[in-house]
């Protein structure tokens, strides 16, 4: 446990990929450290900076702090990087792949074709990190290479693609346009089937969530519940570049399932902790009033109730 203390939790940034730090305070300067980057705002320097200060271990901010101050500072930066590669034992695949495609860039065998190939590899892996999409443009822009630039972009964009086929695919199916639903579908399988095999490996989850979305429109919910089985989290499909809000989104679908599928149990046990996380979305709290009634649970259910009125009340206010 001490050992484990020592190498800190594994956290996920605002886009999903897993790092590593036992520090809050680093994990918050490296949320700002994000925001102030892509809207060029002038304090991303010096919230990197806190962010390795306060977590000499975390070797996603010492790579990140390495690449601030490396056109300034080289020694500074060599130091960091070198902090990094003491603390890549323990670090996440994530900051794996932010180290060596950092390295490639500001290293001392510096190489930029190197860095955006490793840069390609990093956005295959972890298609949602915005960032390395931001800094491998930036290389593009500053080597003059508007191609590679447009190459890096078309492999991010399918990702929307995907989320736009999955609204269609509900959307049709639920207003019994079932034959145009079943193309869409088959579209969406026989794309995945053209892909490399790691791509569609990191896919099947998609196809899955397809489906179960095929057939939430058509209200056959038992056959969601079948699909996408008794421990779904629609945390894991942020591959597929699912904001924050669509994970909510997705998770409600997947507690309404429960409810209307007589899995009551498990809807109160996931709604409740969720209702702790999301004090304030009213619908969780008519979800949770629903399960409770379900249940047999009328006291409980008298209190949810309450709870979504008030939120709803203040909302409306």
């Amino acid at each position: 446990m001490a050992a484990a203390a020592r190498e800190g939790e594994v956290r996920r940034d605002m886009w999903g990929q897993e790092y590593r730090t036992a520090s809050g305070g680093c994990a918050a300067a490296l949320e700002e450290h994000y925001a102030h980057t892509m809207s060029f705002g002038r304090g991303r320097g010096h919230a990197v900076l806190r962010a390795a200060a306060a977590d000499p271990r975390c070797a996603l901010a010492s790579s990140l702090a390495a690449h601030h101050v490396a056109p300034r500072d080289p020694a500074r930066a060599a130091a960091f990087l070198a902090a990094a590669a003491d603390n890549l034992g323990a670090a996440t695949e994530y900051e794996r792949a932010v180290f060596r495609a950092l390295t490639a860039l500001i290293g001392e065998e510096r190489d930029e074709q190197v860095a955006i190939e490793r840069h390609f590899e990093l956005l295959k892996e972890f298609p949602r990190d915005l960032m390395s999409l931001k800094r491998a443009q930036l290389i593009c822009f500053y080597m003059g290479r508007p191609d590679t630039s447009l190459k890096f972009v078309e492999q991010k964009i399918w990702h929307v693609e995907w989320l736009l086929d999955l609204l269609v695919l509900w959307a049709l199916s639920s207003m019994g346009e079932i034959t145009r639903a079943d193309n869409l579908l088959k579209s969406l399988r026989s794309r995945v089937s053209s892909m490399d095999t790691k791509r569609q490996q990191m896919m099947q989850k998609a196809i899955q969530l397809a489906e179960a979305v095929y057939e939430y429109g058509k209200g056959e919910h038992k056959k969601v519940f079948d699909i996408l089985g008794p421990d779904f989290d629609a945390l894991s499909y942020k591959m597929i570049g699912a904001s924050d809000e669509q994970v909510d989104v997705f998770n409600e679908v997947w507690y309404t399932v429960l409810i209307n599928t007589g899995e009551s149990s498990k809807a109160i046990e996931v709604l409740e902790k969720q209702t702790r996380k999301r004090e304030g979305a009213p619908f969780l709290w008519r979800l949770l009033e629903k399960a409770y009634s379900l249940h047999g649970r009328a006291e409980d259910a008298s209190v949810a109730s309450e709870k979504a009125n008030a939120l709803q009340a203040s909302f409306s206010q």
